[in-house]
């Protein structure tokens, strides 16, 4: 069973005219699959909870990747029984770092193309098949770049999150921890964020395959936070630019652990802040799984004999299949390890008011 790509379509303005009164396009086929990045961090209840990966996994052309960072029986057995590829991780890793790993994977062995999108999502976001289907027709319509839904902090999308900010200064940072300043936020009601120069959160954002890979992905410098500001402050000078697809509705259920002083979260986002604004003065080097890939595509090959790696447009399977270990990447068929439950380990309750596809 192969992918059925998504066509896109190239017309005349004669063509859009007559498609008003027969609602058809005459279509160029132009193959074109989403591939979902997910990490847990002990999220395995709330993934099952909101159930957004099995509504993405249901789609034909979209193949959906979940790492566990803390690996999980609940989380693999959710994984299996939906259709996504997942990876324990034997160790911890960073958010840069999960996302880097599982982009390779779906380059080297899912069969992902340069005009694919490779779309980071958060395990706390809930999104239905309406507004999936929105999503693949704006991908597939205008074919971004980068692009960034309307994230709402509720299901019934009413309050706006703040997943669109103004590039931050050093200041911006301070304010905002003391202050709890809001000035680089875009208030998405009165302000048309395409007159803007802004980054997107992270925790929702589509990039194009050939994007990521020229940008060399996520800096592994960064354990968490302000990696998403790095991404996007990069990708615009080489000239890309979030679209911003205000049609496309999920909510994120964010927790906003750096807001807790002192915390470990907080330390992270301090130290966070503190290379981005190296990085801006060009004071450090960019840290990336990626960097050394390209010369790994072109050395790695598959040997038939003991391993099979994936062609493009395959069909997903429930367990990612056998493969040829590359760095930092962990092989799917490995016996289940013997791991505490971590203490964390507490059933996460979320009401939804409203009847999800």
């Amino acid at each position: 069973m192969q992918h059925k790509g998504l066509v896109c379509c190239y017309a005349t303005k004669e063509q859009h005219e007559r498609a008003r009164h027969l609602s058809l396009l005459q279509p160029k086929e132009v193959p074109m699959n989403l591939f979902i990045s997910v990490v847990s961090h002990n999220h395995h209840h709330i993934i099952e909870s909101l159930d957004s990966l099995r509504r993405l996994a249901g789609n034909n052309n979209i193949s959906v990747i979940c790492r566990d960072n803390i690996p999980s029986d609940i989380c693999q057995g959710y994984c299996a029984a939906n259709n996504i590829y997942y990876h324990p991780n034997a160790k911890i890793k960073g958010f840069s770092a999960n996302n880097n790993a599982n982009y390779l994977y779906a380059k080297q062995h899912l069969g992902m193309t340069p005009d694919d999108y490779f779309i980071l999502m958060n395990p706390d976001v809930l999104i239905d098949q309406r507004n999936i289907k929105k999503l693949i027709n704006i991908l597939c319509k205008h074919q971004p770049d980068l692009a960034a839904p309307s994230l709402y902090l509720d299901d019934k999308h009413q309050t706006y999150d703040d997943n669109l900010r103004k590039y931050p200064k050093l200041k911006n940072f301070a304010k905002n921890y003391i202050l709890r300043d809001r000035s680089t936020v875009i208030d998405k009601k009165t302000e048309e964020p395409e007159s803007l120069d802004y980054w997107a959160s992270a925790s929702f954002l589509c990039v194009r395959s050939r994007v990521y890979d020229s940008l060399e992905g996520f800096d592994e410098t960064y354990h968490m936070y302000c990696e998403d500001v790095d991404f996007c402050s990069r990708a615009l000078q080489l000239g890309h630019k979030p679209r911003f697809m205000r049609s496309v509705k999920a909510a994120h259920f964010r927790r906003r652990y750096s807001q807790k002083f002192l915390s470990r979260a907080f330390f992270w986002h301090v130290k966070s802040v503190f290379l981005y604004s190296l990085a801006q003065h060009n004071l450090r080097q960019h840290k990336s799984l990626l960097k050394s890939a390209p010369l790994l595509y072109k050395s790695v090959k598959p040997n038939t004999a003991t391993a099979h790696i994936a062609t493009p447009h395959i069909a997903r399977s429930r367990i990612a299949k056998p493969r040829i270990a590359t760095p930092h990447i962990a092989k799917p068929h490995i016996a289940k390890p013997h791991i505490a439950k971590p203490h964390t380990d507490v059933p996460i309750a979320i009401e939804v008011s409203h009847k999800l596809s």
